[in-house]
């Protein structure tokens, strides 16, 4: 922890709080703790991955979902949050091509007309990284930091103070919905994007003051 600080020190010191990024995959599913054993058999735990970023001003970037599935049909993309992008595959989870899907579409549209230095601090994910990623990091001044081993619940800002009232928020979406629609089992995909778009309405109003406060809890800004 004394060596990354160390490190990270040089890195972040001098770079405004707007180009401070800190990035990660979560999942969401349909049962986000039920804590009644009637409701158990209601879910079906399916997920489905974000990739979130956002900085230590409190600028929330759109998310990146990640359905698991095949192919990627039109009507799960439609009517969630502005700016979102969506992909499929076999595992749910990103991979180096939906990562750099995410880069390129979502990250470097953001922060292309920020000047100076980028920093992204994300947990030890290498495995994600294309040669175009790479080669457009160097060209645009992006630096990537990573955490070290097990310390995300500790260093990394959207762990500290974001993703934790997001995943209450969500367990409340879905309750109200299920009473709303009186579905049960799984959440249909094409009503996903709804529900993320309700989700992130509902967190608006706190994210810029709870992503600043991560930032500032596990030391990066200031």
């Amino acid at each position: 922890m004394t060596e990354y600080f160390n490190n990270i020190k040089d890195v972040v010191e001098n770079i405004d709080p707007e180009n401070i990024y800190n990035y990660d995959e979560t999942n969401v599913t349909d049962d986000p703790g039920s804590t009644r054993v009637e409701r158990v058999q209601e879910h079906s735990k399916m997920a489905i991955s974000l990739m979130m970023c956002g900085n230590a001003a409190g600028t929330l970037l759109p998310p990146f979902v990640v359905y698991k599935a095949q192919n990627l049909y039109e009507n799960w993309v439609a009517r969630g949050p502005a700016g979102v992008k969506y992909a499929a595959t076999k595992s749910g989870w990103f991979d180096m091509e939906t990562f750099e899907r995410w880069f390129f579409e979502i990250f470097i549209p953001h922060t292309a007309d920020k000047p100076g230095v980028k920093v992204l601090v994300r947990d030890n994910l290498a495995s994600h990284f294309s040669v175009d990623v790479v080669n457009k990091a160097k060209e645009a001044n992006i630096y990537f930091t990573s955490l070290p081993p097990n310390t995300t619940h500790l260093t990394q800002p959207l762990d500290v103070a974001f993703f934790r009232p997001a995943k209450i928020m969500w367990k409340s979406i879905l309750d109200k919905w299920r009473v709303e629609s009186r579905l049960q089992g799984t959440i249909p995909k094409e009503i996903f994007p709804s529900l993320l778009l309700s989700l992130l309405n509902q967190l608006k109003p706190n994210t810029p003051k709870n992503l600043a406060s991560g930032f500032r809890a596990c030391g990066l800004c200031p």
